[in-house]
């Protein structure tokens, strides 16, 4: 596929990596007491940034790819890599079906560690999309400044 700047590329990769999370997501089970402002692992996106050289208005803008992330709340980069701590002990208060105040001890954690993005990066084919891409991009815009150096108009 040919693509005329990095940008281009840049936007295509971060719908493949978006729409590879969202199919590994779909298999969570919604939280059941998740408030209304919290995100869920479900809403997982990816964001690529961009580097911006040049002015636009002078016409020598160049747009280079920097990075791709991805961007979930905090507890899905728990649920992928796993956690083995121990948990502080405190005080919980519930007020139904009646009020009451309760302490619990400090307590061992081990969540098993579930490697979802690692499946996502994979089936999204996005390293290897970004990697062809860009480097012909690059190489081209090499072998131009090439042609143009050793012609002398340098």
């Amino acid at each position: 596929m040919e693509y005329r700047s990095e940008l281009d590329i840049a936007k295509q990769s971060e719908k493949m990596l978006t729409q590879a999370l969202q199919h590994q997501t779909q298999r969570f089970a919604d939280h059941y007491n998740r408030p209304a402002g919290n995100k869920s692992i479900k809403d997982a996106v990816a964001k690529a940034k961009v580097k911006r050289y040049g002015k636009k208005r002078d016409g020598n803008q160049k747009i280079y790819m920097r990075s791709l992330s991805i961007q979930m709340a905090r507890h899905g980069f728990v649920h992928h890599f796993g956690i083995d701590t121990t948990r502080k002990g405190g005080v919980r208060n519930r007020t139904k079906p009646k009020a009451t105040t309760y302490h619990y001890a400090a307590h061992y954690y081990r969540l098993k560690a579930t490697p979802f993005l690692d499946t996502a990066i994979e089936n999204s084919g996005v390293i290897n999309y970004v990697a062809d891409n860009i480097a012909q991009l690059r190489a081209d815009a090499f072998g131009e400044e090439l042609l143009f150096l050793v012609s002398g108009r340098y």
